[in-house]
């Protein structure tokens, strides 16, 4: 059985090595150039970051409360970003610039917001692939979510 964070509502995976932060986290030239060109402050800079490396490995951009506290630092520290507050980093996201740098890493990662378009595709390939009634929370995921839209909200399931 695959792990939570290996299925269609990828989670940050607990306790990372060094080496998973190094492989997973770390940002090439070409991300960090991306990031240097369009913000200027510290902290929208480490927000741009994060939002394209957990983007990258989740399919969709989570909360920034929600990003672990390993993962922030470690970009952090990569990004120079020094003394960073995780509480005023989770208020940036929630505002027009945190939008704007949400839809800046969407635009960068090729994702797209789960729309009418991605639900008729999960809709109809969960129709035809469920066995039962069952199984169709489980396989909705097919459709949508291989196709670089993020996976669908449990509301759009129901």
């Amino acid at each position: 059985m695959s792990s939570i964070y290996e299925t269609a509502y990828p989670r940050f995976k607990p306790n990372l090595t060094e080496r998973e932060l190094a492989e997973i986290y770390t940002p090439s030239t070409e991300e960090l150039n991306f990031v240097y060109q369009r913000a200027r402050q510290p902290e929208d800079c480490l927000l741009l970051l994060v939002f394209i490396k957990t983007g990258q490995r989740l399919g969709y951009f989570a909360n920034i409360a929600d990003v672990p506290n390993n993962i922030l630092i470690y970009i952090a520290n990569l990004a120079e970003v020094e003394n960073f507050c995780e509480k005023k980093l989770c208020i940036l996201s929630r505002t027009g610039s945190g939008q704007r740098h949400r839809d800046l890493a969407r635009n960068y990662l090729n994702l797209k917001p789960f729309g009418s378009e991605a639900d008729s595709i999960a809709c109809s390939t969960a129709k035809d692939a469920a066995q039962t009634k069952q199984e169709r929370v489980f396989k909705i995921h097919f459709g949508a979510y291989r196709r670089n839209h993020g996976p669908p909200s449990t509301s759009s399931i129901f």
